[in-house]
């Protein structure tokens, strides 16, 4: 695939591949109560894919690396692979060793790194080596465009069919961006899914958002949404906040 940003041409190119990963070592350690969800008595399998991307002129490089990496990636247990044998394999930890890989090959500082666990789940090594995971949630709100100091014709005026009553099930990517835990997580996912239910969903999800804030476009939902979320997660972490309301219309709170 290629991007065009800034009038910088970049190239990406993908491969899936299918993989298990025990989130255990041989040192012994209380790994269920470090990995929670993640954790199983025997490894787990994931369909994975891999997406590399870089200056357009490594077109044919980054093909090679996706080929070589799907080759040493796919059909195995990834704990037995030698860069894995003493620390457990967590997904920041395989994609920045993906990440090493490729850059031996495609030596460019456009280059980056994702590793798409599903499509609720993935992490990107950035071209500044930074780790990014990202985790996805659904949220079903209704609500209306609507100005209170308009008749309704005009807010239907103004806003066309949007001024009715109506509902998205939104999708809310939350990404942190920082250093590896002990771990090699950036952050536990059971404690983000907890933080993001506890103050993102059970008060939002399923509620009429005009009760809540008043107007409600996308970039104010946002907005919302990021404040609700940005005081509770840990502070050393960089967060941005993605909304998809539609398939074509979306929203970013950066940091």
């Amino acid at each position: 695939m290629l991007i065009i940003i800034a009038n910088m041409k970049l190239y990406s190119h993908h491969k899936a591949l299918s993989a298990a990963i025990h989130f255990t070592a041989k040192a012994e350690q209380p790994y269920e109560h470090i990995y929670g969800s993640l954790f199983s008595k025997h490894p787990m399998g994931y369909n994975f894919e891999i997406l590399v991307k870089a200056s357009a002129d490594y077109k044919e490089k980054i093909k090679q690396v996706c080929n070589g990496l799907h080759d040493k990636y796919d059909h195995c247990l990834i704990n037995n692979l030698s860069e894995f044998t003493d620390k457990v394999p967590t997904f920041e930890v395989v994609a920045l060793e993906i990440f090493k890989e490729a850059k031996l090959k495609v030596d460019d500082p456009n280059l980056s790194v994702i590793l798409r666990v599903d499509d609720r789940n993935w992490v990107e090594v950035k071209p500044n080596k930074k780790v990014q995971l990202t985790k996805s949630y659904k949220i079903n709100c209704v609500h209306r465009h609507h100005n209170p100091d308009l008749t309704m014709d005009e807010n239907k005026s103004l806003y066309g069919k949007c001024s009715a009553i109506h509902g998205h099930e939104y999708t809310v990517e939350v990404s942190l961006t920082g250093p590896l835990n002990e771990h090699g997580q950036v952050l536990s996912t059971d404690t983000l899914d907890k933080v993001v239910d506890e103050n993102l969903i059970s008060p939002f999800h399923k509620t009429y958002l005009n009760d809540e804030m008043g107007n409600t476009s996308g970039e104010l939902i946002s907005e919302l949404f990021y404040k609700h979320l940005s005081s509770v997660l840990p502070s050393h972490l960089t967060f941005d906040l993605t909304l998809r309301e539609t398939r074509k219309n979306s929203f970013v709170k950066l940091a």
